[in-house]
C-alpha cells in the first residue's frame, strides 16, 4: 500500500534515510517512541563499534500495514545502566512487548504500568 503512512489512521511511522530506526510507533506504556529495522535498512554513518554491532544484530519482521502492524520478534527496549569490566555497555529491559494486528502486548518484564497487558497501539 504506497503511501498509507500518511493516512490519519498511522500507527507506524516511517523514519527518514539515515536514521537508526526504519520505522517507530508511540508506546503507551514508556509514553515515548520506539523502533524497529528491517534487514533492508541502511546503517546510517557515525556510528560507534558497539552501535553498529548492535544495528547489525537487531532485524524484524512486519507485515507492511502501517494501521494493523505486527511485528516479529519481540521488542524488547533496553535502557544502559553501567559499563562491564571491559568497558562495554550494560543494559537492563524497561519494556518488552509483542505488537500484533495493531495491539501490543506488554510482557512481564516490563517496569511500566502496563505490564502483562495488550492495548490498541494508538496513532502517533
Amino acid at each position: 500500500m504506497d503511501g498509507s503512512y500518511y493516512w490519519n489512521e498511522m500507527i507506524i511511522h516511517k523514519c527518514e534515510a539515515g536514521s537508526f530506526w526504519e520505522f517507530t510507533f508511540f508506546c503507551p506504556g514508556c509514553k515515548c517512541g520506539h523502533g524497529f529495522k528491517t534487514s533492508s535498512w541502511p546503517m546510517p554513518s557515525g556510528l560507534s563499534e558497539h552501535q553498529q554491532r548492535m544495528f547489525n544484530e537487531n532485524n524484524w519482521g512486519w507485515n507492511g500495514d502501517f494501521g494493523k502492524p505486527t511485528i516479529s520478534p519481540s521488542l524488547n527496549v533496553l535502557r544502559e545502566i553501567g559499563k562491564n569490566e571491559k568497558g562495554e555497555p550494560v543494559h537492563e529491559t524497561i519494556c518488552h512487548s509483542h505488537v500484533i494486528s495493531g495491539e501490543i502486548q506488554f510482557l512481564g518484564d516490563c517496569k511500566h504500568e502496563l505490564r502483562s497487558k495488550t492495548v490498541p497501539l494508538e496513532e502517533f
